[in-house]
């Protein structure tokens, strides 16, 4: 289950003291270690504190944009973080080597296009997972990937 902690800069309400992130790793104490999750978020400052309090629990810089791939991936590898969350469009044989050759993982969010060619694309090219509101579907596409 991925868990996206939404607290940026330029978020309404941003809270620089990050509780948030203390309040999901409380959460996550309390249940007892019940639950396997990733979390992540477009503010580093977010996925870092989960870090620091949890180094145990994966964490995920989101990314959206148009730099490149070493560009953006750079601040998930300066930070400790193993995966990195971009948008599909991002997603191209030359993203994937990047965060191949940094040992980051590859989740993909697709927004709204959630469709059987896209994912299958997406497959193709090695991602590592993709985050659907869909995972049936997801993995429909993806056996028919080839």
């Amino acid at each position: 289950m991925n868990v996206e902690l939404k607290n940026h800069p330029r978020d309404e309400g941003f809270d620089p003291g990050e509780r948030i992130a203390d309040l999901l790793v409380t959460l996550l104490a309390d249940r007892g270690g019940r639950d396997r999750v990733i979390v992540s978020s477009f503010g580093i400052a977010c996925i870092d504190r989960v870090r620091t309090l949890r180094p145990e629990i994966p964490t995920a810089h989101l990314v959206l944009s148009r730099r490149p791939a070493g560009e953006v991936i750079r601040p998930a590898i300066e930070h400790g973080h193993r995966l990195v969350h971009p948008y599909e469009s991002m997603v191209d044989e030359a993203f994937v080597a990047a965060c191949r050759a940094a040992d980051l993982r590859v989740n993909v969010w697709t927004g709204d296009d959630e469709s059987d060619q896209t994912i299958a694309a997406l497959c193709r090219l090695g991602v590592d997972g993709v985050i659907t509101a869909d995972p049936v579907r997801a993995r429909r596409a993806r056996d028919r990937r080839a």
